[in-house]
């Protein structure tokens, strides 16, 4: 279900996330003291997004760097230095890519321990022995249309397709990727050009018949399926109309 209960709470938004997704970035300390939460100071390319709200960094400066940081008189702004910039940079991008992970993995775990109405395109069966088998979920929203409509004999076709798909999954290949490169978690479509992800986004709701709905209806039910859960900014600027 959609934390939010109509159409002007979910333009508003909620406020504990925004929050949240605020607080993210640099916090730099003076002598143990605070003067900057929640900022990247102003590194350029560095916006504050629900996908990196997990990120903080502390940065120390010692009470002899004020000139070096041009800490204002209230010593409560400051400014990198150029001869840090490339280095902080690179820590916050680290930073930043670390919590996009944590945050994918969470939600993943969670869904999946707790899948309610959210839809996966895969989902693992395992048999007396206790193997594991991946299997296309025949409920996804989107292979639930392809099949619908189509004939006795066009489905059993599919579905051959389909088996042949789970059949030959290279988990073992998968396994080892992962071993080699723990921290490589890929995000579905991420080599794509986000023009294609558009243009699946719609071909989706046309085939799901979601203009029928109600933005906030429609919003839930694209978030609510695998892999449109991962570009929720996409979903609501088309939905929103900045997206045409």
């Amino acid at each position: 279900k959609s934390k939010f209960r109509n159409d002007t709470e979910y333009k508003e938004g909620a406020g504990s996330l925004k929050t949240w997704a605020r607080a993210q970035g640099f916090y730099v300390y003076r002598g143990k003291r605070l003067i900057t939460a929640g900022s990247w100071l102003g590194l350029q390319g560095f916006t504050k997004s629900h996908e990196t709200d997990l990120a903080r960094i502390q940065l120390d400066i010692s009470n002899t760097q004020d000139e070096e940081w041009m800490l204002d008189v209230k010593k409560s702004t400051v400014k990198i230095p150029r001869k840090y910039r490339d280095v902080l940079k690179r820590i916050a991008k680290q930073t930043r890519d670390e919590a996009r992970k944590v945050r994918l993995y969470r939600g993943k775990v969670s869904r999946r321990e707790n899948p309610g109405d959210y839809q996966f395109v895969w989902s693992v069966d395992k048999n007396r022995q206790n193997v594991a088998r991946y299997r296309i979920n025949r409920s996804h929203p989107v292979i639930e249309s392809l099949i619908s409509g189509k004939s006795a004999e066009e489905i059993d076709g599919i579905e051959q397709i389909l088996r042949m798909i789970e059949e030959t999954v290279p988990t073992q290949n998968i396994i080892l990727e992962e071993m080699k490169n723990p921290d490589s978690v890929p995000v579905p479509f991420e080599d794509m050009e986000q023009q294609n992800i558009i243009l699946m986004l719609k071909t989706t709701i046309d085939a799901l018949n979601l203009n029928s709905l109600s933005p906030l209806e429609r919003r839930v039910r694209l978030l609510s399926m695998e892999p449109f859960s991962e570009y929720e900014k996409l979903v609501d600027d088309i939905i929103s109309g900045v997206i045409q």
